[in-house]
Formats: C-alpha cells, sequence, structure tokens
C-alpha cells in the first residue's frame, strides 16, 4: 500500500537546538551569544525611541541618557540639539535657541557663503580675529567696538558720521568724516581747544579726510574763501579777509578745509586766525608754513597811484606780534586779479623767522592805499595756509 507523501513542517524558532529563548518581549530581537554559541533573544537597544518631543541617541547597549538626544522642546538643558519649532530655531548645545543657528562653542565650517551683508561679532565691546591658513601670525582683527579692522599694524576705517582722530591707533591708515562741532575757545587761552568740525560754526562738513599716524596723508591746511563783496575806503584802511568759519549765516564765508584743526581765536563771532594744527602746536616743533592767496577786487575807476597791500597778521598768544607785507599791487589797474604766497620757518631766526607753533597763529588783512573817497571792493579772497614738519 502506498502512503501519501506529507512534507514535515517547520519547526519553531525555539525548536532550533542552537537558540535559546527566555521570557520573550514585545520587539524583542534574536542576537547571537559566542560565549554559550546560541541564539538568544535581546531586547531591541538599536532602534531610535523617545516621545514627540526627544529622540534619542543610544549605544547597542542603550546606556546613554536622554542627554545625548534631539528635542522640540527647546528650555530643556543637556540634550545635543534643541528645537523651537514655533520660531524655527536650532540651538546645538543651547537652550532656548534665539537664531536660526544658534551654537555655544565652536564650529568647523570647510566653506561660508551669506547672502546678507554681515558677518561677524554682534557685540560691540568684543574683536573678531580672523586667521589665514598660511599666515596664523598675521590674523585679521575687527574691532566692533571702534569699527576698525587691522592686520600686523595696518589699520582701516571706513567714513563715517565722526569727526574726531582716535590717538591710539598709530601707524595706521584711517578715514574720518567730518561732521558736527564743538567751540571750546573761552577768549582767554591762545588757542582754541577744539576736538571737532561743526556746521554750526560754519567749519568744514561731510569732507572725508584719510589720515595716517594722526595727520591727514594729503598734509595739514586750512583753507577759507570769501565772496560776500567787502568795500575798503581808500587812505589806508583795512578788512580783514580771513574767514575760517563764521556763525553769522554767511553761507558764501565758509572754511572750506581743515582736517588737522588748525583755526585757533575768532573775533566776535568769526573765526579769524589760524596757526599750527593741534597735534603740533610745541614750542620745539619744527615746522614750514606757506601761505597761498588769491584775489578778485575792483577800483570804481581807472585810478593812478591807486594800489593796496596784503598783510599777513602775525600773532604770540593773542598779541599781535609783526606785520608781514607779502604783496603790494602795482597800482593804475580798475580790475584787479592777483596771486601768490609766502613761506615762514619756525625755530630759525637767520632770517628774522620767529614762529613759534605754540603761540603764534595767523591772520590776513587787504589794506587800501588808494585816496580817501577812492574805495577798493573785494568781491573774492581765498585764503590756504599749508604746514610741513621740517625734516
Amino acid at each position: 500500500m502506498t502512503v501519501p507523501y506529507s512534507s514535515p513542517q517547520a519547526p519553531f524558532l525555539g525548536q532550533i537546538k542552537d537558540v535559546n529563548l527566555q521570557n520573550v518581549q514585545n520587539d524583542d530581537i534574536l542576537q547571537y551569544d559566542n560565549s554559550t554559541r546560541t541564539w538568544k533573544n535581546s531586547t531591541n537597544s538599536s532602534g531610535v525611541t523617545g516621545t514627540d518631543d526627544a529622540a534619542l541617541f543610544k549605544t547597542r547597549e542603550g546606556s546613554d541618557a536622554d542627554s545625548a538626544g534631539i528635542t522640540r522642546d527647546p528650555t530643556l538643558s543637556g540634550y545635543t540639539i534643541n528645537l523651537d519649532t514655533v520660531n524655527k530655531y536650532v540651538g546645538i548645545n543651547k537652550v532656548n535657541p534665539t537664531y536660526r543657528l544658534d551654537v555655544d562653542g565652536s564650529s568647523l565650517i570647510g566653506t561660508i557663503e551669506t547672502s546678507n551683508n554681515y558677518i561677524g561679532n554682534k557685540q560691540t565691546d568684543e574683536n573678531i580675529n580672523i586667521y589665514s591658513h598660511n599666515q596664523p601670525n598675521q590674523s585679521l582683527i575687527v574691532d566692533s567696538f571702534k569699527y576698525l579692522a587691522y592686520t600686523g599694524g595696518f589699520r582701516t576705517r571706513e567714513p563715517d558720521t565722526v569727526d574726531t582722530i582716535l590717538p591710539e591707533d598709530k601707524d595706521s591708515f584711517y578715514k574720518v568724516k567730518l561732521s558736527n562741532g564743538i567751540d571750546k575757545w573761552d577768549g582767554t587761552a591762545p588757542f582754541d581747544l577744539q576736538n571737532n568740525y561743526g556746521s554750526i560754526t560754519g567749519f568744514p562738513t561731510e569732507q572725508v579726510v584719510e589720515y595716517q599716524n594722526r595727520a591727514p596723508i594729503t598734509g595739514a591746511r586750512i583753507i577759507s574763501t570769501i565772496e560776500t563783496p567787502i568795500v575798503i575806503p581808500g587812505d589806508g584802511n583795512s578788512d580783514n579777509v580771513t574767514g575760517f568759519g563764521r556763525s553769522n549765516g554767511i553761507p558764501n564765508d565758509p572754511c572750506v578745509y581743515d582736517p588737522m584743526q588748525m583755526r585757533t581765536r575768532k573775533i566776535g563771532a568769526e573765526w579769524k586766525y589760524a596757526g599750527a594744527p593741534t597735534i603740533w602746536r610745541q614750542s620745539d616743533t619744527k615746522l614750514i608754513f606757506k601761505i597761498n592767496w588769491f584775489i578778485l577786487a575792483q577800483y570804481p575807476f581807472l585810478i593812478n597811484n591807486a594800489y593796496f597791500r596784503i598783510i599777513l597778521n602775525q600773532y604770540r598768544s593773542g598779541v599781535l606780534l609783526r606785520t608781514l607785507v607779502i604783496y603790494e599791487s602795482p597800482g593804475r589797474e580798475q580790475n584787479v586779479a592777483h596771486s601768490g604766497h609766502k613761506t615762514l620757518l619756525s625755530h630759525t631766526t637767520r632770517y628774522n623767522e620767529d614762529v613759534d607753533p605754540s603761540t603764534d597763529d595767523f591772520d590776513v588783512t587787504v589794506v587800501n592805499n588808494a585816496d580817501l573817497d577812492e574805495e577798493l571792493t573785494v568781491n573774492k579772497f581765498d585764503l590756504e595756509i599749508e604746514c610741513f614738519l621740517a625734516q
């Protein structure tokens, strides 16, 4: 009799000789135990589990604590990454992140690309050091407090609405935009103890001046212009044509340029005097002064023996020391257009060049030497005083 064929039934897992199952729990896995050379059930510790607010990083033994994970609750401490899903902030080792990416500690980034204008430190009292891979000792330091960047003694400063020189930044290059001003002359000291320039008193504004070692690269000079006509009677009458800043509301008579603060004193509301730059006002400073001038004037008609003089007045501690005739017109001319210059040296008496930078300043007058009824109308007078260190 033929017995019908019946295929053998597959054994259960626990019936296999080298499988040892004990107290099997839900989600257990099968692991090999080399010491017993059997397969046994074990708790699943290799997966990522947790509440809705946390994902945990675990080793195969499951010994890591929750602090190694990620949480959606940004106020919890100890997690590697905290997510503020309301504000879309990510914090790394940072509780309560306040930026899109808020990192507490150092980060290593292969390439940084930004789509905005700012990268750096937002704290104004701290610096940023940017190091180059091949120049580790020449880092670029960004001073957030002074808005200054420098490396290896080289500094640069962008124009800003400030007008004071930074005396601590020696051996540097930077730019200053001249702005508001302060009148610090009390009428008693020899010089104005200014720090700034000002639109209030008619000093130069909105100029961008480049400085090196507290001095402008273009050199020290003060420039004024008089464009409001001045009528000077004859017979030796004179008028001051120095306009280094006015507060009388005359817009055509400004101080055009004064980056090194050469203005010194004033008559009433008008600044009339200029001397050495404030940083060179020491008695032992060797300086060269060059006074340049240009005049446009007119007599009412052609007159014989009608001439004028341009006088440079030198003062010492506010008292007139001497007058120097730096120009005398040829006479017999109705329309006047002349220019010229005069050079003075400090620290020498060989050519009677008695100039002390710590006490002396200058102004300029025009003297009409025609007859009394023959007026001279000065339509324009430009004055420039240059100052150089004598090497």
